[in-house]
């Protein structure tokens, strides 16, 4: 694996945690389901 891409999957997963984070914050719960949604997205790019 060379080193740009491990920088890419490392920093997928960083927004993923950013994503889940507002999740948690959001009041609105449409709102909060898209992060969550944007979440899952962004750590299934960083697994592949």
């Amino acid at each position: 694996m060379s080193i740009a891409v491990s920088k890419t999957d490392k920093t997928k997963s960083g927004i993923a945690f950013l994503y889940r984070a507002l999740s948690q914050a959001e009041k609105q719960p449409a709102l909060a389901e898209v992060y969550r949604r944007l979440a899952l997205t962004e750590q299934a790019h960083a697994e592949v």
